[in-house]
């Protein structure tokens, strides 16, 4: 983990831990995006892209119409026009290991442009592409692609990834600060290695779409601050990941405010720090996700919900239930924090075994809009003087009060609030029938009505 991060706490627990198709899975880029041999650069307008220094052991050329070819070095290259209006640079590479410099903390390569730049293509032909032309996946050192577009803000597009197995810290900081990326790129890889999606897309504001996380064994900080700081993301991508490692998920959606529901966390034996601040700040979500884990690992939940002032929890209902399983056993500091500065009433450490109570649209208590009640039958008692009205879909907790009028228009008589015992129908028994003129309809309330 780069420690000159402003992560907080969390960098004192490590000391170093498209064009993409929207409507189509994932992985159907990386067996289609390969067809050229090169990287493909594209704007409306000249841009330029420098290299700070020459890190990579082979080479890399370059060509503005993919035919003639010269050596990329420190100077860069600039773009040139198409003829059509659209300039373009195209970068291909061969027997390099690696782009970046062996130091996740390397300065970036440089884009200076005046208009939005799209990459096209496939990353591998910077390391080789004479080996991605023969289908192969050239050899990933560590720190691979460190950096590498660090701060383009007018980075629109991403080139494909299509590596399966990764190399530690390969893609570390690899988008950061691109504000202009809205989709991130497939990554199809299930080998993952130490840090190697560490602040992939830290910072990337304009990001609305992730791609799918198809590992089900993590490694140590592998998805650290992935996402941190991307405020535009809605929503997260699965996490299908039942073989945990050290601080696999750490800060990893940190500040994601526009995030409305966390992912499943499915992994029922943790390991130390593996949702450390995971989703802190991430003021958009109601509703905390189930944690069904019973092998607690050391410090495994701690602040992971710290400063969600969306979520509400109490200790008494009503409300969604909510709590550690029963069966989980205790390692130090598992806790720690975990619902500080949450909107609730309970924002201590939770225990376990111990059930708390939350809700989805903010509670404590039932949901504060529930939703409408239907009335599904009208009964005649005897000699048709009193009704018996069914209410179908009530809520557990929610309270139902029956309206009655005598004509449309005319001002609703409000008779005594019932809290639904459960979740099914309700019944209001002895109800006056004043034939033929009689109306009613049922309003639904997280809290008792006052009379």
């Amino acid at each position: 983990m780069n420690g000159n991060r402003n992560t907080v706490s969390c960098s004192a627990f490590l000391s170093r831990l498209g064009r993409l198709c929207a409507l189509a899975v994932a992985g159907l880029f990386a067996a289609t995006a390969t067809a050229d041999p090169y990287l493909t650069f594209s704007s409306a307008q000249s841009f330029t892209i420098k290299p700070p220094s020459r890190t990579w052991t082979g080479t890399i050329e370059y060509s503005t119409n993919a035919t003639s070819w010269s050596a990329f070095g420190t100077s860069g290259a600039a773009a040139a026009s198409d003829g059509s209006g659209t300039y373009r640079l195209y970068l291909r590479g061969k027997n390099n290991p690696r782009i970046s410099k062996d130091d996740a903390g390397a300065d970036a390569w440089t884009l200076t442009a005046s208009a939005d730049v799209a990459c096209e293509g496939n990353i591998e032909t910077l390391l080789d592409y004479a080996k991605v032309i023969n289908g192969q996946h050239p050899y990933m050192a560590d720190y691979c692609f460190a950096n590498l577009f660090k701060g383009w803000t007018a980075l629109t597009e991403a080139p494909a990834l299509p590596a399966t197995t990764l190399a530690k810290y390969c893609y570390c900081y690899m988008f950061e600060g691109c504000t202009g990326l809205t989709q991130a790129p497939a990554l199809p890889a299930t080998a993952l290695a130490i840090s190697c999606y560490e602040a992939m897309f830290y910072g990337c504001t304009g990001l609305t779409q992730t791609p799918m996380l198809p590992a089900t064994t993590l490694a140590s900080g592998c998805y650290g601050f992935m996402f941190q700081g991307c405020t535009g993301l809605a929503q997260a991508p699965a996490l299908p990941a039942t073989a945990l490692a050290h601080g696999c998920y750490y800060c990893m959606f940190r500040g994601c405010t526009g995030l409305t529901q966390a992912p499943a966390l499915p992994a029922t034996a943790l390991a130390d720090y593996c949702y450390f601040h995971m989703f802190e700040d991430c003021t958009g979500l109601t509703q905390p996700p189930a944690l069904p884990a019973t092998a607690l690992a050391v410090c495994c939940y701690e602040a992971i919900f710290k400063g969600c002032t969306g979520i509400k929890l109490s200790e008494t209902g009503p409300g969604a239930e909510w709590g550690i399983p029963a069966a989980a056993t205790a390692q130090a500091l598992w806790n720690n924090g975990m619902l500080t500065g949450t909107g609730g009433t309970f924002t201590g450490n939770p225990e376990i075994g111990v059930i708390y109570y939350y809700t989805p649209g903010g509670g404590p208590g039932p949901d504060p809009d529930p939703e409408a009640p239907v009335i599904t039958a009208i009964t005649v008692d005897t000699g048709a003087s009193t009704l018996a009205i069914t209410v179908g879909n009530v809520k557990k907790d929610v309270w139902y009060t029956l309206l009655v009028a005598d004509e449309l228009g005319e001002p609703w008589a409000v008779t005594p609030a019932v809290q639904a015992q459960a979740d099914g129908i309700l019944v209001f028994q002895n109800v006056p029938a004043t034939l033929p003129h009689r109306f009613y309809k049922v309003r639904a309330s997280a809290t008792q009505p006052q009379p």
